[in-house]
């Protein structure tokens, strides 16, 4: 029982961090650096987007792993016939937008790192794509946590 006490906390602790991150990354750090435009900034601009989203992704990539160990070991996914239960529905729920996330948050923060902006109109259409990227990433974890929520009770 300690031993579940403690996952949930780590898989629980991991999660709040990764959405806190993508919530800063995605709505403060990104847009504030695409609205910069000195040549020399740009380097640490770089630096440090390539830095957060390493972060963010070992953050998600962490949460994932946990919520799985979690899901098979102490919960009702024993089998491969747990999988058509609710709980299992909501398992796999679960995982596919976890993985969904991981891959919108790789493709955006990686290209975002790396696209030049120089006039305005660009400026306007990468922050369109951040704010976009941002709520379909925010609608996601909705969605997660509403799987978690399901889970907790059985599933739908």
């Amino acid at each position: 029982m300690t031993i579940l006490l403690v996952l949930q906390v780590f898989h629980i602790l991991t999660g709040t961090l990764w959405l806190c991150s993508f919530l800063f990354m995605y709505f403060i750090l990104f847009p504030s650096f695409v609205k910069l435009n000195s040549i020399e900034i740009i380097p640490l601009n770089n630096l440090i987007k390539k830095e957060a989203s390493f972060i963010l992704g070992m953050l998600g990539i962490i949460s994932i792993i946990l919520g799985i160990i979690r899901g098979i070991y102490f919960s009702g996914i024993n089998n491969l016939e747990s999988l058509a239960t609710p709980y299992g529905r909501n398992f796999i729920a679960a995982f596919l937008i976890s993985i969904l996330m991981i891959l919108i948050g790789r493709q955006y923060g990686s290209n975002l790192i790396i696209i030049p902006w120089k006039d305005e109109t660009t400026k306007k259409k990468i922050l369109l794509k951040i704010y976009l990227a941002g709520f379909v990433l925010l609608l996601c974890y909705a969605l997660l946590l509403l799987c978690m929520v399901a889970m907790r009770f059985g599933g739908i």
